[in-house]
């Protein structure tokens, strides 16, 4: 499932490079009516391809619900960490798009290119959110979690930027949940030095966010 997911991202800005280059043609002297054909059919090839990939991908991780047990939230929150420069690129092109149909002959396509844009835009940051909402909504019919305590993260998911936020929230809980960083003993009796309380929070921030073999205890002895 991680490869097709890889797949399907570089198949994204593979769709948007065509585009890129069709619109810095007006900066080039040479460049002339006919030099945008082959970029912008290239462009609209394989943002087809992309929309298939996107559809195959998403029904995969719908299919997921019937998995028990088959969850990756890491994965999720990275894919949605790597479409940031899609959606900023996305929004650059969607702009000058929209710009050029200020033409007062072809201001009248703007109802039907707008919605398009929006639509294949939104569709994109879904198919990155299906994850995380099928383990949750699996996780609440398995009562593993609570409706109301699933709630705001699942909205999340359903929003722009707010879709990392509860990628971000989702990720930590779960760490949170099965991570069982060990007790430490007091140094030097009861009272602890500045730094072995400094470094007992951050390892232990560690511990709980990414790094599953951080000993607290290891890391004291490492500090001093």
């Amino acid at each position: 499932m991680k490869k097709l997911g890889i797949v399907y991202l570089v198949s994204l800005y593979a769709a948007q490079a065509p585009f890129l280059i069709a619109f810095i043609l007006p900066f080039s002297q040479k460049s002339t009516i006919t030099s945008y054909n082959p970029y912008f059919l290239t462009g609209f090839i394989l943002e087809g391809i992309s929309i298939i990939l996107g559809l195959v991908y998403g029904i995969v991780l719908l299919a997921n619900v019937l998995t028990p047990e088959l969850r990756d939230y890491r994965f999720a929150m990275i894919l949605k960490f790597a479409l940031i420069p899609y959606f900023v690129i996305n929004f650059y092109l969607s702009t000058l798009t929209v710009g050029g149909l200020l033409n007062p002959w072809l201001a009248w396509s703007a109802f039907l290119v707008v919605p398009l844009l929006v639509s294949l835009t939104y569709a994109v940051m879904l198919i990155s959110s299906i994850s995380n909402v099928v383990a949750l909504i699996r996780d609440i019919i398995q009562k593993k979690r609570t409706f109301r305590d699933s709630l705001m993260i699942l909205i999340f998911h359903f929003f722009f930027v707010f879709d990392d936020l509860g990628a971000i929230l989702l990720f930590i809980q779960e760490r949170k949940k099965y991570a069982t960083p060990p007790s430490l003993k007091p140094l030097k009796g009861n009272v602890e030095t500045f730094s072995s309380t400094f470094t007992r929070s951050f390892l232990e921030f560690l511990s709980l966010g990414f790094y599953d073999d951080v000993s607290l205890e290891q890391g004291i002895k490492i500090w001093h």
